[in-house]
């Protein structure tokens, strides 16, 4: 069987090949559109957190003898947020170790 160069490509070949590509970069464009929509949904969270943290300041110095000063201060800040750590998987080779010898 002979072998075809790049340009004796049929195409019905370069066709299934542009399908594919547009296929993909139509994947990476709702990857992104997902993305992007989450990080706007993040930021009006945390604006609205803020606006939240505010009204509760703004309570807290008119009326300072109904709140508890310790226990409130807490929710000025955001929690820690754990940081989860993929474990490395058991390594499936293993190494080989050689005497020296002189």
């Amino acid at each position: 069987m002979r072998k075809t160069r790049a340009s004796q490509a049929s195409s019905s070949e370069k066709l299934m090949r542009l399908k594919q590509e547009l296929a993909t970069t139509a994947e990476l464009v709702s990857t992104v559109l997902k993305r992007e929509q989450l990080k706007r949904e993040a930021a009006q969270q945390a604006k609205a957190v803020w606006e939240k943290r505010e009204d509760f300041a703004n309570l807290k110095r008119k009326f300072p003898s109904l709140l508890n000063a310790k226990e409130d201060e807490e929710l000025f800040y955001d929690k820690e947020r754990v940081v989860k750590r993929i474990k490395p998987a058991e390594q499936s080779y293993a190494f080989l170790s050689f005497p020296v010898s002189m």
